[in-house]
């Protein structure tokens, strides 16, 4: 099985992902997704490519099953370029911890955290004063909306 682990976020993982491979598993690592010299030939016999990128332009990957997003979305995959048939997946699992995150960052920013962090540093204690009563998201809607997709 010819794998490619593909751009920077693909060629960051590679070593954590093969390090729990049970099989060995013919890899090419190709961090930088503008090297054509090696990208053509490596598409060209990739059965599976992990990336979270795939562009319109890209050469011919007439081998490829499987392309495995190591991210959530497939935002930067343009599908309609990729070869028939070729099934796409993404990662899971983590829709809680995004969930928590956009939480978290709207607390700082209505708080204005950043800038009392940034005051506190300098000495001053008058940024406090933002981060207090004042600034909290009266009279604001939070709206907090998880679905949670059907197990196949």
């Amino acid at each position: 099985m010819k794998v490619l682990f593909l751009g920077d976020f693909g060629g960051r993982i590679a070593p954590l992902v093969l390090a729990k491979a049970a099989e060995r598993l013919d890899t090419t690592v190709l961090p930088d997704i503008g090297d054509s010299q090696r990208l053509i030939p490596a598409l060209a016999e990739a059965e599976i490519v992990v990336s979270h990128i795939w562009k319109k332009d890209f050469p011919e990957a007439p081998r490829l099953k499987l392309l495995q997003s190591p991210a959530a979305g497939i935002d930067l995959i343009d599908v309609p370029s990729l070869p028939r048939d070729v099934t796409i997946c993404n990662v899971v699992g983590h829709e809680q911890a995004i969930a928590e995150y956009v939480v978290m960052t709207a607390l700082v920013l209505t708080h204005r955290l950043f800038d009392t962090v940034t005051a506190f540093r300098a000495g001053s204690w008058e940024a406090s004063q933002m981060a207090g009563a004042r600034n909290r998201p009266n009279g604001k809607r939070v709206v907090a909306w998880m679905r949670r997709r059907p197990r196949t």
